[in-house]
């Protein structure tokens, strides 16, 4: 005979569940009825359990992969309300539920107690629970009872008030008490708390704090309010939950119902207070009303380990029995870095989302704030430090402060579609390397990477979401400024980010341009803070620039191979969650970084090879960056290739400015030559026998007219002689590789080229 699976010991030997017991009627949109099994087996050996709703009706969700705005073949195939209780062989990080994501929490509610409410029954004592398998239970043996899956789950996602379906509940049937009923070890503190020196404050406040919300929620009901929890310290073998004991003591659970509803006196399973006018007894009882009181209580597990309660760090003098402050709470948040005092708080950023940042602050207002021995306890470091790491995050390095944030983010398996979309939108037909970016920036935050310049000349194109989602990505390691920011002397917000993102740029002055390259390149900076001494501080960052200018938000030449620049569309159909719903998608696609294999390899200073990074946008760039005069000679040139085939041409500076800039007199002579040594530096001046530049004859190409043999005017091709110091303009060096394509295969041999004028 097989073995019986995880699902048939755990519902039908365990709990002892019959079949029957296990089907429920519910009824579909039209009000047709079915039937439906309550737990179930899922192809992994999990337990699932059934949600559903006061009207019998099976509560459904959006498929994860549904995209409501956009054609997709799962946005018509809602799923069913099912939570999951993951096998024990299966269990990781101690997570043993799975609630379906985003789709909100619903209380469970027993078949018998579901009657009761269709037919308006009244109910003396109602009670709410942690835990499914609880409730049924007790159910099982006509306790009226709810299960929730958390002790903080009894709220509407929404409204914030007590659940819909449990207030209908107390409603319709007239409840009179209602009893918060919480396993044994509720009171308890866990020796690995103590060894990771956790806030042992926060796990008994949990429970308490639970029971006080939800007191609060029933003041507009006229219910007594009750909190018990299980005797599991005076019982025999210990058990947990309701389940436990009702399992343990077959046959005796008509006993323990009625000692758990007998509310008027001590129960010999159940302790129960009653805390309907003040909750100062249940603080009483969980200890939490002094630090004395707790340590007292929990004396035997803690003993003379340090320990840390409401963020204040205290050890035990067993010498002088007493509790003594090692370290007081706001102290871990103020430290010394060299001669200097700093504070670390949370701050909200223009997100909304909860940053942690650093800001100086003056020993005399500490002092004042926290008395004079406050200070010894603060901790004291050499220097700063700028070390990121998103796998290894250490905060002190060698007693150096580590500037760099940590990093917020774990990664795990999961969708990320949304996430693989918005970056195809971004990067188009460079996909690949914006999917390398995005790997560097996560496993490589060292290296060096290039200027990502995101245009648009429309708005909501994604280039703010795309900065956006960085931030939310690497936290307070990313900032985005203007451009007054990045010309203020005072660098300290700036030295110790991974990403600055300078948002609506148009820069014009020459300086700030310079300093943006130097801050893409540079491997350290010196750190300019207001009233402090300048420090030299390494420096990792990589700039990103968004503007809605598309040809000229900067200044770029043919030479610069720091600009990576991209012109970013709009998109087909405007996501308005897009957002939230990247964040959502985080740690699936640090997941999937960390899996995937680079598809560029190291190839310069900033990683990519420079030409991979070539687009029709940075040409356009390059083409506006051009000053006026050079664009003017450029396309004259080109027009003299075309026009009369020639592979290169003599010119000086004066011919030149007689020929393309005869009515422009603000073109001097010296204007022009530095033009051309500036930006055509390729470009050949005449050298005689001796290596110098000097004066040669030349013939320059014009048109004359002429009658050709048919007797048409016509023009035809004519030199005029020329002495000067000439530059040689090759066609080859003027003009693109497809113009000179088109420039050879459009060459006439004839030298005496005569064409009809019509």
């Amino acid at each position: 005979m097989s073995e019986p699976s995880y699902f048939q010991k755990r519902i039908f030997q365990e709990l002892g569940i019959t079949v029957e017991q296990n089907k429920i009627q519910l009824q579909n949109e039209e009000n047709q009825q079915f039937t439906h099994d309550i737990f179930s087996e899922d192809n992994h050996g999990n337990n699932r359990i059934l949600i559903y709703n006061l009207d019998k009706k099976i509560i459904e969700y959006d498929h994860p992969k549904a995209v409501p705005e956009d054609y997709n073949i799962y946005n018509n195939r809602p799923q069913t309300y099912f939570i999951t209780r993951i096998h024990p062989d299966n269990v990781k990080d101690d997570m043993k539920y799975l609630i379906p994501k985003g789709a909100g929490t619903f209380p469970f509610i027993p078949p018998s107690l579901l009657v009761k409410y269709e037919k308006k029954q009244k109910i003396k004592t109602l009670t709410l629970t942690e835990g499914i398998f609880k409730a049924f239970k007790g159910s099982m043996h006509n306790l009226d009872i709810i299960g929730l899956t958390s002790i903080t789950h009894f709220k509407d996602k929404k409204t914030k008030e007590l659940h819909t379906d449990i207030a209908q509940i107390i409603k319709t049937c007239e409840v009179e008490n209602i009893i918060m009923l919480y396993d044994g070890d509720c009171l308890n503190i866990s020796e690995h708390a103590i060894k990771l020196e956790n806030d042992l404050y926060k796990r008994p406040f949990g429970f308490f704090a639970s029971a006080r919300n939800i007191n609060d929620l029933l003041k507009d009901f006229d219910v007594n309010f009750y909190f018990a929890h299980v005797k599991s310290n005076t019982l025999k073998e210990k058990p947990k939950g309701l389940d436990d004991l009702m399992i343990l003591m077959k046959g005796h659970e008509n006993s323990i119902i009625e000692d758990l509803v007998s509310l008027s006196k001590a129960g010999t399973y159940f302790h129960k207070i009653n805390i309907t006018h003040s909750q100062k007894s249940l603080q009483r009882y969980f200890h939490i009303n002094s630090i004395d009181a707790f340590y007292d209580f929990h004396s035997n597990q803690i003993g003379s380990n340090e320990f840390v309660y409401l963020g204040t760090k205290y050890k035990h003098n067993d010498y002088e029995n007493k509790l003594e402050v090692v370290m007081p709470a706001n102290a871990q948040n103020y430290f010394r870095v060299g001669n200097d005092y700093y504070e670390r708080f949370k701050r909200p950023n223009k997100l909304n989302d909860l940053e942690d940042v650093i800001a100086p602050r003056l020993k005399s207002i500490i002092t004042d704030d926290y008395g004079k021995h406050f200070i010894k306890f603060t901790s004291k470091y050499k220097d700063f430090v700028n070390v990121p790491d998103h796998t290894n995050y250490q905060r002190v390095i060698h007693n150096c402060y580590n500037s760099y944030a940590p990093f917020n983010h774990t990664a795990e398996k999961g969708n990320y579609d949304k996430t693989i979309d918005f970056l195809m939108h971004i990067f188009e037909e460079q996909f690949e390397l914006g999917l390398d970016y995005m790997q560097l920036l996560y496993q490589k935050p060292t290296q060096k990477l290039p200027i990502l310049c995101l245009v648009s000349k429309e708005n909501a194109t994604g280039k703010s979401t795309f900065a956006k989602w960085l931030q939310r990505i690497f936290s307070q390691n990313v900032t985005i400024i203007g451009n007054a920011e990045i010309s203020n002397d005072f660098n300290a917000h700036l030295a110790s980010k991974l990403v600055i993102v300078i948002d609506e740029s148009f820069i014009e002055k020459k300086t700030i341009i310079e300093k943006i390259k130097n801050l893409a390149t540079a491997d350290s900076m010196p750190m300019n803070r207001k009233g402090k001494d300048i420090v030299e501080i390494d420096y990792f960052g990589k700039i990103i620039l968004l503007s809605n200018n598309v040809d000229n938000f900067i200044s770029a030449t043919d030479e610069d191979i720091r600009y990576w620049v991209r012109e970013i569309k709009k998109p087909k159909t405007e996501a308005t969650n897009l957002l939230e719903e990247m964040h959502n998608e985080i740690p699936a696609f640090l997941d999937f970084l960390d899996k995937r294999k680079m598809h560029t390899e190291f190839e310069s200073r900033a990683w990519f090879r420079p030409d991979l990074l070539k687009t029709e946008a940075l040409k356009k760039v390059i083409e506006a960056s051009k000053p006026g005069i050079v664009r003017q000679l450029e396309q004259n040139l080109k027009d003299l290739f075309f026009q009369f085939n020639k592979e290169e041409i003599f010119l000086s500076a004066t011919d030149i400015k007689n020929m393309f800039f005869s009515k422009a007199n603000r073109y001097d002579i010296d204007y022009i030559i530095k033009s051309i040594e500036n930006h055509f530096p390729n470009i050949d001046k005449y050298i005689n026998k001796e290596g110098k530049h000097t004066t040669k004859r030349y013939k320059i190409p014009y048109w004359t007219e002429t009658i050709n043999e048919e007797g048409q005017e016509a023009l035809k091709v004519s030199y005029k002689p020329a002495i000067g110091r000439p530059y040689i303009f090759r066609a080859s060096q003027i003009l693109q590789a497809f113009e000179y394509e088109d420039f050879k295969n459009n060459q006439i041999e004839n030298e005496d080229l005569t064409i009809p004028t019509f």
